[in-house]
């Protein structure tokens, strides 16, 4: 009832460590079913609250669980907790050196997923690997994660146009072949490529 009143949805889901990670991707999938095509799913990612770090989640997972909310339609990223009354406090913990690199790179990827459009005609070989493709100034940008502990060989089939590849902090681009694209992802890997024509 009260859906319509908001500009932005927000989600909170903290699966770590009782739940599969997907738990964020399928909350926010089940959130954009329910949203207006005008509102913007924001999302609160979990990075610890418990002094002891039973719930904080590796770089790793973490970046996943951003991951796993951008590629179901997420426009804005939270993390929970920065402080508690308990003791907590999330810069002397271990996944805080990492957060500003994971920050950086929603921040590189927030142009192509706000102003850019889905590509269409990409597909995977691999269940479980969830991705998003974007289309943004004559480039489409691959958003992947792999969700599980386990490592998994993903082969994605791409448009005819897309020619060559990268990854997004890099300038060094590799050819494709037969519209092929195979990558290795380990246990909770997330990576975006940068594909051109």
């Amino acid at each position: 009832y009260w859906g319509d009143f908001c500009d932005i949805v927000q989600v909170d889901v903290y699966p770590f460590p009782h739940s599969p990670l997907t738990q964020v991707s399928d909350k926010a999938r089940e959130a954009k079913k329910a949203m207006q095509s005008w509102q913007n799913l924001s999302f609160v990612v979990q990075c610890g609250w418990m002094k002891d770090l039973s719930n904080q989640p590796s770089a790793a997972q973490a970046r996943s669980m951003v991951y796993l909310a951008l590629i179901e339609g997420a426009r804005g990223i939270w993390w929970y907790s920065m402080r508690e009354a308990s003791g907590w406090d999330l810069t002397k913990t271990p996944l805080w050196p990492h957060m500003k690199t994971i920050n950086a790179e929603i921040q590189a990827l927030s142009e192509p997923l706000m102003l850019g459009t889905v590509a269409t005609g990409v597909s995977c070989g691999q269940a479980g690997v969830l991705f998003r493709a974007m289309e943004y100034q004559g480039e489409t940008y691959l958003l992947v994660t792999n969700p599980e502990n386990k490592p998994v060989q993903a082969t994605f089939t791409l448009p005819k146009n897309l020619r060559s590849w990268r990854p997004l902090a890099s300038d060094a681009s590799r050819a494709m072949t037969n519209r092929q694209l195979r990558v290795s992802l380990q246990g909770f890997d997330s990576r975006t490529l940068v594909l051109k024509r």
